[in-house]
């Protein structure tokens, strides 16, 4: 299969979010790659890229436009990223050094916001998904709620399909990352900054 991935600069990819009128779905996939992409560059301490897989008809004209428009770049994020992947993005150093790919989750839209049905939740995984080398975010509706020690104590770690697993959320204007695996850790943002 060929690999029709592009990569954006942050600015690009904030400017899009910011110019753009809400819509809930898409816009908690470009706020999860921004995210991402800050925690990713302080990590790896190397400038990253925000990528996408596009379909065809964008990504051919990316291959024959070395310096496309910012136009045509608002254009493809808004129409051109494919959406029937199992790769939501991909965060990508500038170099080409390093790159992590990226699933993301929801939990506790539909009202269930407890410890115990994220720890059920996370330990269904392993028979739904296929194993992929890819980094597992689950975004966190009631980050608050979430008793995360009980969350890293019970969920079963072996045999989990994705080779990270990170918690988001947001509290207190601060935008949270929680890893579970392969180490424990976490990382916060100010909001207010993160589409900046």
């Amino acid at each position: 299969m060929k690999n029709l991935v592009h990569c954006f600069s942050r600015e690009v990819v904030a400017q899009f979010l910011n110019s753009r009128a809400i819509n809930h779905g898409k816009n908690f996939e470009f706020l999860a790659a921004l995210l991402m992409q800050r925690m990713y560059e302080k990590q790896w301490n190397v400038a990253t890229m925000i990528c996408f897989n596009l379909k065809t008809k964008y990504h051919d004209a990316f291959v024959k436009t070395p310096s496309p428009t910012l136009d045509f770049m608002m254009e493809a994020l808004g129409d051109g990223i494919e959406e029937n992947n199992p790769i939501d993005f991909v965060i990508a150093a500038a170099d080409d050094s390093a790159f992590q790919e990226f699933q993301l989750k929801r939990f506790g839209l539909n009202g269930e916001e407890s410890t115990d049905a994220l720890i059920d939740y996370i330990n269904e995984m392993k028979a739904k998904y296929a194993p992929l080398n890819a980094a597992c975010v689950v975004a966190l509706a009631n980050f608050g709620a979430i008793d995360l020690p009980k969350v890293g104590r019970e969920i079963e770690k072996k045999d989990f399909p994705f080779k990270e697993l990170l918690f988001v959320g947001v509290e207190n204007n601060q935008a949270f990352v929680v890893g579970m695996l392969p180490a424990e850790g976490w990382s916060a943002f100010d909001l207010s900054k993160l589409v900046n």
